[in-house]
């Protein structure tokens, strides 16, 4: 149970945090394979075990299995296929993890009531980032493009990505303070009966000054309500306030991006990029 890649790793050098070894090792196998993006999920699960990724009618985003000695990844049908590219290379990671032979290994949707997630998945959710659009060439790529929702649509196809896997990854590389928003409109969970909907944060991602906002909060954006109308927002920002703080000029994009959910019903969801900028930007 204890031989698995991540303990070889934690054991060769103790000193490093697991984060840092499970990307660490996807890196690795990305240029022992020569691959190019966008990675091939198939390919890479091949070498780590898995007989086959299939897709299924599973209330899971995707699990991995292991019946009478054979491995398999299966992912939600009703997926798109950037969100089970994600799952399926979140799945792979937990081949690095101790003991998965012996338990099988869920991705499930984020709880509405709870922000806390289990270690493990954390983990398979870095090795899954770093599979699926990895350091070496987002990070070329990146610079090539003004900040903008063209870049994250561009980037996003170029890697066989979802759009919101994509934009985690513009915040994790992009040179200034940056934050990515995915909104809903809709209640929270404790409102009652004809409460009227607002624009809430369904998922956050920051880097450098923006404060936390919390799951289910409601954000005011410069004109970012103006969405929900079928507007592309590309607006510079004298003064962006998030939370009651003030963090100087910014520059915000957003686009509307509906989707239809397992239930059949119609959702309004915003995608969000927010950067500080220098005055005279």
């Amino acid at each position: 149970m204890s031989d698995s890649l991540l303990a070889r790793r934690r054991a060769a050098d103790p000193g490093i945090a697991d984060l840092d070894h499970v990307v660490a090792l996807a890196a690795d196998t990305i240029a022992e394979l020569s691959l190019m993006p966008p990675i091939d999920l198939d390919i890479v699960a091949s070498y780590f075990g898995v007989s086959r990724v299939i897709l299924d009618d599973i209330p899971w985003a995707g699990c991995l299995l292991v019946n009478d000695g054979v491995v398999e990844i299966r992912l939600r049908v009703g997926d798109g296929r950037g969100r089970r590219r994600f799952s399926g290379f979140h799945e792979v990671t937990h081949t690095f993890m101790p003991g998965y032979r012996l338990v099988p290994q869920y991705r499930c949707d984020p709880h509405p009531l709870r922000s806390s997630r289990d270690e493990a998945e954390v983990l398979c959710d870095a090795g899954a980032s770093e599979f699926l659009l990895p350091k070496a060439f987002f990070v070329g790529d990146l610079t090539v493009g003004d900040f903008g929702i063209a870049l994250l649509e561009e980037l996003a196809d170029s890697y066989d990505a979802s759009l919101e896997a994509t934009a985690h990854r513009i915040v994790d590389f992009w040179p200034e303070d940056v934050a990515f928003f995915s909104l809903e409109l809709r209640n929270k969970p404790r409102d009652l009966p004809g409460a009227a909907p607002a624009l809430r944060v369904n998922t956050m991602r920051s880097r450098g000054a923006f404060p936390w906002v919390p799951r289910h909060k409601s954000v005011d954006l410069g004109s970012l309500t103006a969405v929900l109308e079928g507007e592309i927002i590309d607006e510079r920002l004298a003064n962006i306030e998030l939370l009651g703080q003030n963090l100087g000029p910014g520059h915000l994009v957003a686009k509307p991006y509906p989707f239809i959910d397992q239930e059949g019903n119609m959702r309004q969801r915003v995608l969000a990029l927010l950067r500080r900028t220098q005055v005279d930007q």
